[in-house]
């Protein structure tokens, strides 16, 4: 019986999770929101104790922060910040498409990418960004699984949570086009056909440049 009521209450707190990540990549949840844990215990009609561990797990994975006698919030992050963010994020991007273009290629899905971009272009049509952004995440991760090390996808991993919250959050609240973001990935598939490094490496910096002034982050 003790079995049956972890495996419970760690299901309850991964509903938990998931529904306070999708209020946070909706925007019903803005960054600096104060996140109230009876409010969701009620609202969920879940325990308290439910809502303290996906609360726990969120602020683990980048989502919320805590400070001593504030309660937790939803994340905000400075310029400063967001600068260093993409500083790493295009140099394990654009490390883990050249190692794969030197392995030969054998590890890009290319078929997969096209299918990304395709469902993307749908969404957009439609206004689903919230699955846009799936999309989106499927595309850069098959990019860097290409490149066939480990180490590098668990490190790539380590940075998603807090760039697709950001861009979640963004997506619906500051006028960026959703079929212009899915359009630069298109440009980056026609880099990676080329097989050409340097293209590719000037594709994906110019990917995020044109993502940075969406934050303000680029002139």
């Amino acid at each position: 019986m003790e079995g049956n009521n972890v495996i419970t209450r760690r299901v309850l707190r991964d509903e938990v999770a998931d529904y306070l990540i999708d209020a946070i990549l909706s925007g019903e949840f803005r960054p600096g929101d104060k996140i109230v844990e009876t409010r969701i215990s009620k609202e969920l009609q879940v325990s308290q104790g439910a809502v303290r561990e996906a609360i726990r797990d969120l602020i683990a994975k980048g989502f919320l922060e805590t400070e001593p006698y504030k309660g937790t919030r939803v994340r905000e992050f400075s310029p400063e910040e967001l600068g260093d963010y993409y500083a790493v994020r295009i140099e394990l991007e654009t490390m883990a498409v050249q190692w794969a273009i030197k392995k030969g290629g054998k590890l890009f899905d290319l078929s997969s990418l096209r299918e990304c971009v395709d469902k993307m272009f749908e969404c957009a049509k439609i206004g689903d960004t919230k699955n846009l952004r799936k999309y989106d995440i499927d595309f850069h991760k098959e990019l860097v699984k290409a490149a066939g090390n480990e180490f590098l996808l668990k490190a790539w991993e380590s940075l998603g949570n807090y760039y697709w919250a950001l861009l979640g959050i963004h997506y619906g609240s500051s006028g960026i086009d959703p079929e212009r973001q899915a359009s630069l990935h298109t440009e980056l598939i026609e880099a990676l056909e080329s097989r050409d490094q340097e293209r590719v490496a000037n594709t994906i910096h110019e990917h995020f440049s044109d993502i940075k002034k969406m934050f303000g982050q680029g002139s």
